[in-house]
C-alpha cells in the first residue's frame, strides 16, 4: 500500500460533508503521536483549532496526515542510510 492509498483510505473512511470527521485526537491516536505534536503541525500548517476534539476540514486533515507521513518517510530513510 502506498502513502497516498493509506492517506486516502483513512480520510475517506471519515469523510462527512466536506469535513474529514477527524479530530486532532483521532489523528494523534491513528499515527501514534502526542496531541501536542499534532497541535504543532496545525500551527506549522496554519490550521486553526480550539482543542484536541476539533474536527478538521478535509483539506486540513489531508495536509496534516501528509506531513506526518512525509516525516515518517524521512525518518525511515535516515535510519536506513545510517545502517548502510
Amino acid at each position: 500500500m502506498t502513502t497516498t492509498q493509506s492517506l486516502t483510505g483513512f480520510v475517506i473512511d471519515h469523510l462527512n460533508m466536506g469535513f474529514a470527521d477527524l479530530s486532532i485526537a483521532d489523528i494523534a491516536a491513528e499515527y501514534n503521536l502526542s496531541v501536542e505534536k499534532v497541535f504543532h503541525l496545525c500551527d506549522q500548517l496554519g490550521v486553526t483549532y480550539k482543542n484536541h476534539q476539533t474536527n478538521l476540514a478535509l483539506e486540513d486533515a489531508k495536509a496534516i496526515i501528509s506531513q506526518i507521513l512525509s516525516e515518517h518517510s524521512d525518518a525511515s530513510n535516515h535510519k536506513q542510510d545510517g545502517q548502510a
